[in-house]
C-alpha cells in the first residue's frame, strides 16, 4: 500500500471514529426514553471536542490534497434523506397497528390514540416543511 492510500484508509477509519463522536454528543443532548447517554460534558467541553474535531478533519484534508487525493465532495441530499427515514418512521408507526394482538386503532385508550395520530402528524409536518426549499439556499448550492 502506498503513503498516500494508507492515508486514505487510516483517515477513512479516523472520520469514522469522529462522526461516532459526534454522534455521542447530539445522543447525549436527546431527551430520547431509549437514551444510552448521559450529558456529562460541560459546554466548555464540547466546544472543545466539536473544534478538535474540526481541526482534524482539516489537517486530513490538507494532506490528501498534498497527495494529490481528492475527497469526494457531498453528493446525497441532507432532505431526502431525512424525508426517507420519516418514510419509514411513518410506515413503521402504521404497521404498529397492524401488529398481531394491537386490535384496532380504536382499541387504544383516548390518550394513546390521540398521542398516536398526534406522532403521524408530526411526521407528517416534518416531511412537509422538508419538501420546500428556500429559493435563495438553491441558489446558494447549486440547484435548479
Amino acid at each position: 500500500m502506498s503513503l498516500p492510500e494508507h492515508f486514505l484508509a487510516v483517515f477513512q477509519d479516523v472520520d469514522r471514529m469522529l462522526n461516532q463522536i459526534d454522534a455521542t454528543i447530539v445522543a447525549s443532548h436527546s431527551h430520547s426514553p431509549f437514551n444510552d447517554y448521559l450529558t456529562q460534558l460541560t459546554p466548555e467541553q464540547q466546544r472543545i471536542v466539536e473544534h478538535g474535531i474540526s481541526e482534524l478533519r482539516t489537517a486530513m484534508i490538507c494532506i490528501l490534497r498534498q497527495h494529490g487525493l481528492v475527497t469526494n465532495d457531498p453528493h446525497i441530499n441532507t432532505a431526502y434523506s431525512i424525508q426517507k427515514t420519516l418514510e419509514q418512521a411513518a410506515a413503521r408507526l402504521d404497521d404498529f397497528d397492524r401488529q398481531p394482538g394491537a386490535g384496532p386503532p380504536t382499541a387504544y385508550d383516548g390518550e394513546t390514540a390521540k398521542l398516536l395520530s398526534q406522532m403521524r402528524s408530526v411526521l407528517a409536518h416534518m416531511d412537509r416543511g422538508l419538501s420546500t426549499v428556500d429559493p435563495s439556499f438553491k441558489k446558494k448550492v447549486g440547484v435548479p
